[in-house]
């Protein structure tokens, strides 16, 4: 997040929702601004023989698709399967030789003979690629175990291979070679819910101290507000134009609200307050010891922040009918045309325990929309935003992780369908004072009705990833063969 907008610059034109099976995933954003998170609302199933047995079931020559209409773009093929149901937001589904089948010939083999179809929210890969150029050295694999000990307590597990690391042989030892993310989510009343993770970017437990990074939180639902105890170790955080810096430890208390808007205007207002005690990197010399191992001081820091926004149409045009050769052509829903302001106004206090303070008023503009109904070969989409920030401000933070750095930015992004299915995006964000570029991020998709995969890197971050997504439905009917 940028410390001086308050939230991070996004843009995810086209819609859709990165789950599989149930689990939430996505929200409206440039190019779908009426989406929302949900899970799995229809599959349709064909099977050569079919056998009841209480709530479960068998079945031969299975195939499951997620598309409305036949012959489906994608399947889940096996030449048998079980299902039954587990508990109320669990089924689970066994497979004798499961694959995915794209467009009726393309024949992908799944490596896991098992799935759990869940309707709370889970990460939806098999296998996932991503590249990370401080911690993991580069390009790496991870894949994601659950282990739930109760419908309450929900521990995931994510093991990681480092490959770029491998290949070129930077690793110290055999065990840096591997890493570990953990999760875990425990429902510990109706209204109060523990959130945890820890990163391992090495398996060798003497260098966990500088390897480890993790975050905790105790969260306390109060009407329309949520209250949370939260600690981090390591947290590493993206400041604009002066990069990662990690804040070695942070304890406090957060009050968030809910958005409020106000009477009829249109106008969201949302606000949050913080005590923390925190350890991280200065510049400061009359903070620091004159010998010492490190530039870290600890301070107390006492914010509080409120936020204005406000978006509203300059146009909307039509959308194509939802059949599978117009609107929903290449996207999950028919696509939108449309133009429209958004604007904001964020203020943030903060005061330290040495003295010093930071304050500072941002205001906001920006316009974003998409052109064309992506149902045509070539050139039939375009999104874009542009977004111009300014930051009035007195005062300066002692720590490097909050300082403000850019006080006059400007953000834009640009998606372009170049032909059927293919679309190429860019995300760029500058400080208009030194001239100099804060991010940039580089997307490749390949988008269809059922799915899509988009390949993302950015060369500031030294950050990458490789996402499948699989489309959420919801349609009545379907009784058609899957085949002609």
């Amino acid at each position: 997040p940028h410390p001086a907008t308050g939230g991070g610059f996004f843009f995810c034109p086209g819609g859709g929702f990165y789950i599989w099976g149930g689990g939430g995933g996505g929200g409206a954003g440039v190019g779908n601004p009426q989406a929302s998170g949900g899970q799995i609302n229809r599959l349709r199933f064909e099977s050569d023989n079919l056998t009841f047995t209480g709530d479960s079931w068998r079945g031969t020559k299975v195939r499951l698709t997620n598309d409305p209409f036949s012959p489906p773009e994608m399947e889940l093929r096996a030449d048998w399967a079980t299902f039954r149901n587990l508990s109320p937001l669990q089924d689970e589904i066994v497979a004798k030789r499961p694959r995915l089948v794209f467009d009726g010939w393309l024949s992908i083999p799944l490596l896991k003979e098992r799935v759990i179809l869940d309707r709370t929210e889970r990460d939806p890969s098999l296998i996932r690629f991503g590249y990370d150029g401080g911690d993991r050295g580069g390009l790496y694999a991870e894949s994601t175990v659950d282990v739930r000990a109760s419908e309450r307590f929900q521990l995931t597990l994510m093991p990681q291979f480092f490959i770029q690391k491998s290949l070129l042989g930077d690793a110290g030892n055999f065990s840096d070679l591997f890493g570990l993310k953990a999760k875990l989510n425990a429902t510990l009343t109706p209204t109060t819910t523990f959130q945890g993770s820890a990163v391992f970017n090495t398996m060798n437990l003497g260098e966990v101290d500088t390897k480890l990074r993790s975050r905790f939180s105790l969260n306390q639902k109060l009407g329309t507000h949520n209250l949370a105890a939260e600690y981090s170790y390591r947290d590493r955080i993206f400041n604009g134009s002066l990069g990662y810096k990690t804040v070695h430890q942070n304890a406090g208390i957060v009050l968030t609200s809910s958005p409020v808007v106000l009477g009829n205007t249109g106008i969201q207002l949302s606000y949050n307050g913080s005590i923390q005690h925190i350890e991280a990197d200065t510049d400061r010399l009359d903070l620091l010891e004159v010998v010492r191992e490190n530039n870290r001081t600890d301070l107390n820091r006492f914010q509080a922040t409120a936020a204005l926004s406000r978006g509203f149409f300059l146009w909307k045009g039509t959308t194509l009918p939802a059949t599978a050769t117009e609107g929903m052509r290449y996207s999950s829903s028919p696509v939108l045309p449309y133009v429209q302001m958004f604007g904001g106004l964020t203020g943030v206090a903060s005061a330290y325990s040495n003295g010093d303070t930071q304050n500072f008023l941002s205001g906001s503009i920006g316009i974003q929309g998409q052109f064309g109904h992506f149902s045509r070969n070539w050139l039939d989409y375009t999104a874009f935003q542009l977004m111009v920030a300014r930051i009035w401000n007195s005062g300066a933070s002692p720590f490097l992780f909050d300082r403000l750095a850019d006080v006059k930015v400007l953000a834009a992004a640009v998606t372009q369908q170049l032909y059927g299915p293919v679309r190429l995006g860019l995300q760029a964000a500058y400080n208009l004072d030194t001239k100099e570029r804060i991010s940039t991020d580089f997307i490749l998709e390949y988008q269809r009705r059922t799915y899509g995969i988009s390949i993302r890197y950015n060369p500031e971050k030294e950050l990458g990833a490789i996402t499948l997504r699989l489309s959420d439905f919801n349609w009545v009917g379907g009784g058609q063969p899957f085949s002609p």
